[in-house]
């Protein structure tokens, strides 16, 4: 299995990247979309980064889906 150093690097800096971007005009709500913008991004890096150590069925639900629609629920209630 390949280190994920590298890959939690990449992510780190777009996530830091992306709220010092979006803070400065959004305030929270661009840090909100920063980290989901960054766990999209990661999803799918360690989809394509794990795939050939792994045998994965891509199951959208479970992945984004599912736990996107608990994260707005949170943030609704």
């Amino acid at each position: 299995m390949k280190s994920l150093t590298g890959l939690n690097l990449i992510t780190s800096f777009v996530k830091i990247g992306l709220m010092i971007a979006l803070m400065s005009k959004w305030q929270l709500f661009g840090v909100i979309i920063s980290a989901i913008l960054t766990y999209i991004l990661e999803i799918i890096l360690l989809f394509f980064y794990l795939r050939a150590d792994y045998g994965m069925r891509f199951n959208a639900f479970k992945l984004m889906i599912g736990p996107l629609f608990l994260f707005f629920v949170v943030i609704l209630v």
